[in-house]
């Protein structure tokens, strides 16, 4: 089944307004917080120097290569924002981030505008009441705690905030585009977890060796620090990414050998000819209807599929090409097409398994069939 076929555009923008309603109560508690605290200047000043570090990190993320995920530093600066001051300004500010980042990707539609903005509110309300629900701590701006007091509360902060963020998100993706959620859950946002982690880890370490009136100018003392790893990191991404682009020039070109080859076996043999190609089609859609996922394993059978029949190089033409039946001995010398190929192919060394399919080509489901 074709996964754009079960696209439900009602219930994804259902879910769109679901979320963006919540977020929007979580950002109007935290402003009603916010206003009646009657925070002073100083504090204001703190809010707004994290928060431009906040979103100036989230707008710097590196993408991943080959996972179409990206990695900021923000969560860092917004988990000292809640551990420092409370959910309320982190839940006001990552609104802000989202609704930026949202504008700077260049996101005109405005459901994707108002879900970016909503849900990391929505995230970051839950993450932080549940750290202050596990450690029982106050705000360090309000009353010191220790590094064990709070260590495990922030983790599991990082944890919940990780889980709201990535399961929100491939809940919209799914209901977009009819894929399934899990799938994309770990195929986009699994290998990030760690940078929840790593965040809420740094946070409480700037955190409790700050005091109340430096916290911004520790954060800022250690700032070239974070940007000297952020910026190897983003090196080492675009590094990597220029090798995967080699690699897949290199497999382009790969395939395009294969498929000489392959030419070459149809144009000998007139009997069948065409008969690669079909080949291809029908075993890469038979392979995938069986639930087969793997791009290795796709790959192996569409070059397969393109090489199975290159042991008919060796075998004579006026045997290859009979119109009628061949007879007992010329139909013992076609079957050796199948070892031949995979002679034939063991020199070459495919990233795939290329050769044992060649080989069995014609093998069948009952045991019967050539060469084993």
């Amino acid at each position: 089944m074709n996964p754009v076929s079960s696209r439900r555009p009602g219930l994804h923008q259902a879910f769109v307004a679901i979320v963006f309603a919540i977020g929007v109560l979580a950002l109007l508690d935290a402003l009603h917080t916010m206003q009646a605290s009657a925070v002073p200047l100083g504090v204001y000043l703190n809010y707004l120097g994290l928060g431009v570090l906040v979103v100036a990190s989230g707008l710097l993320a590196v993408k991943v290569p080959a996972l179409s995920a990206s990695l900021s530093i923000s969560e860092t600066f917004l988990f000292i924002l809640v551990i420092y001051f409370g959910p309320a300004p982190a839940v006001a500010i990552v609104a802000i981030d989202g609704l930026m980042v949202s504008l700077f990707r260049g996101h005109k539609a405005i459901k994707h505008v108002a879900f970016n903005a909503a849900e990391p509110a929505l995230s970051t309300w839950v993450a932080a009441h549940a750290y202050y629900l596990i450690s029982g701590a106050q705000p360090l701006a309000e009353a010191p705690a220790s590094l064990t007091a709070i260590g495990l509360a922030a983790l599991a902060m990082g944890a919940v905030y990780f889980l709201f963020n990535s399961v929100l998100n491939a809940l919209a993706m799914a209901t977009d585009t009819g894929t399934s959620p899990i799938t994309i859950w770990r195929k986009y946002f699994v290998w990030v977890s760690l940078n929840y982690f790593g965040g809420a880890s740094l946070a409480v370490l700037l955190a409790v060796n700050t005091t109340k009136d430096g916290v911004l100018v520790s954060v800022l003392a250690s700032a070239p620090l974070v940007l000297v790893s952020y910026f190897t990191f983003k090196s080492s991404m675009g590094r990597l990414e220029d090798e995967n682009r080699h690699l897949g020039e290199v497999s382009r070109l790969y395939l395009q050998v294969v498929e000489s080859l392959a030419g070459a076996v149809d144009a000998k043999d007139q009997v069948t000819h065409g008969h690669i190609r079909r080949v291809q089609t029908y075993a890469l859609r038979l392979a995938r209807q069986l639930g087969v996922t793997d791009q290795r394993e796709l790959r192996a059978v569409e070059a397969a599929a393109l090489l199975h029949d290159i042991g008919k190089l060796a075998i004579p033409e006026h045997i290859l090409n009979k119109p009628g039946k061949l007879t007992p001995d010329e139909y013992e010398r076609m079957k050796l097409h199948a070892p031949l190929g995979s002679d034939m192919l063991s020199a070459v060394d495919f990233p795939y398994p290329v050769v044992p399919i060649v080989r069995h080509h014609h093998e069948n489901w009952d045991g019967s069939g050539y060469p084993d």
